[in-house]
């Protein structure tokens, strides 16, 4: 939820600067306080008033709208709002919102099917999902991991910057399925630790050496 208040606040701003507004509407704030209520009705309410007006803001009404439910949504919802809002911005925002909430739900056909379609693909987390998702087709398929898979796999966990679902569950499966190797854990615990970031280094430390835990 704190992402999808915050986020698009810029967008917001430079949107309405563009075309020539100084501030997003009433509807618009309106709308952006019911998200921080999570007043569901209240949102859809505003998301329609916005769709009939053709308002210039209408998709980040519509994407707070279905952010709020995001955890109930299914793929038919989110089919449905590219189909609204197709090669936007808010479209690809959306996106790599749902891919993050797939991989929380474990949902691995459906991240399959979405990955390939997210343009922007600058989201570490999702990055670290679809390297697991390339792992577990490779299993399923019994084939060969590309030569750089390793590579990818430990420069992407490198990048994690706080223990997020993503990254530490394709380290936690690579490293069980002996594709991270203990010497890459314990780099990842001596880079975490220059980094003072402690729960990192406890989670790469529990891979290298699974007995010292």
């Amino acid at each position: 939820l704190g992402s999808l208040c915050a986020a698009p606040a810029p967008t917001l701003a430079q949107t309405a600067g563009r075309n020539g507004a100084s501030a997003p509407s009433d509807l618009v704030l309106d709308a952006r306080d019911a998200l921080r209520r999570r007043d569901g009705p209240r949102l859809i309410a505003l998301r329609d008033q916005a769709t009939s007006q053709r308002h210039l803001l209408a998709s980040w009404v519509d994407y707070w709208e279905i952010g709020n439910r995001l955890a109930q949504a299914q793929q038919a919802d989110l089919d449905a709002f590219y189909a609204r809002w197709p090669g936007t911005y808010v479209e690809d925002r959306l996106r790599n919102d749902w891919l993050l909430e797939l991989g929380r739900r474990r949902d691995w056909a459906n991240f399959a099917a979405e990955f390939p379609r997210f343009r922007m693909n600058d989201d570490r987390e999702v990055t670290c999902y679809a390297l697991l998702v390339e792992h577990l087709n490779a299993q399923q398929a019994s084939r060969a991991l590309p030569a750089d898979f390793r590579a990818r796999a430990v420069d992407a966990w490198s990048a994690q910057r706080d223990l997020d679902d993503g990254c530490n569950l394709m380290a936690t499966t690579l490293a069980e399925a002996r594709v991270i190797t203990a010497a890459d854990a314990w780099r990842r615990a001596r880079l975490a630790a220059e980094a003072n970031r402690p729960r990192v280094v406890r989670a790469a430390a529990a891979l290298a050496a699974p007995a010292l835990q």
